[in-house]
């Protein structure tokens, strides 16, 4: 990899990440850091950079798929104190990076397939980044923890199949979710889901517990009663 190339594109514009080019200013620059095959330490290539972090600060979008780089709030990650969209998937990623609980402009997070384990301390961090509208943690199989969303009225996209999760994740609930919007979509397939919440039949919050995605196979006859019943008490087919 060739880091100096990836930034010059990214200074061009040239990068297509998350499915679009930044075209404006407005819309910051996209660096595109990700690979193929090749799992580069991208910390070692990084340090013998010359200095060009006062320019780093312009960058809105980060895709470091398939990387490794440090989880320490020392590491590469903080030159990049103003993203937007960060991406991380199969980076090997243990616990959640110390950075990104400062990243407090972040819109979609994916940290998909690694094998973070979520601390007390990494929920919180979680649970400060109040603007995000998407966050993926789908394929992390010892998450342990599930994110805290109460403080996520954005939030439209909260992924986390095969996570190891039974029950649906803390600060869904409530009176925040009457601002969520309608079309918001919670993935909870390929877990051993074994608590189903308690929610007003044909209550706003029954309506999200009706559209999660499950597999419906994986819960016991008597959830599955109860999972239909909220389906039906929100005029979706059970």
């Amino acid at each position: 990899m060739h880091i100096l190339e990836r930034l010059i594109d990214c200074f061009k514009r040239k990068p297509t990440v998350f499915g679009e080019r930044s075209l404006t200013a407005d819309g910051g620059y996209a660096l595109d850091l990700s690979v193929e095959f090749d799992v580069p330490d991208l910390e070692r290539w990084w340090k013998e950079l010359p200095h060009i972090k006062h320019y780093l600060d312009q960058i809105s979008t980060l895709n470091l798929d398939r990387t490794t780089f440090s989880e320490t709030s020392s590491g590469l990650l903080n030159d990049f104190p103003h993203l937007r969209q960060l991406s991380a998937r199969s980076c090997g990623l243990t616990r959640l990076p110390e950075t990104i609980g400062k990243m407090h402009h972040l819109q979609t997070l994916r940290l998909m397939n690694n094998d973070i384990t979520l601390t007390p301390s990494a929920v919180e961090q979680l649970r400060n980044l109040t603007r995000l509208e998407t966050l993926r943690l789908d394929d992390n199989r010892q998450l342990g923890r599930l994110p805290d969303v109460g403080r996520m009225p954005k939030l439209r996209i909260l992924s986390l199949s095969n996570t190891g999760a039974t029950t649906w994740p803390d600060g869904l609930f409530g009176p925040l979710n009457k601002r969520r919007p309608r079309g918001f979509f919670l993935d909870l397939q390929e877990n051993p889901i074994s608590v189903i919440p308690t929610v007003v039949p044909g209550s706003e919050d029954a309506f999200l517990v009706a559209r999660t995605r499950l597999y419906e196979k994986q819960l016991s006859d008597k959830n599955l009663v109860i999972f239909k019943a909220y389906r039906r008490s929100v005029g979706i087919a059970p």
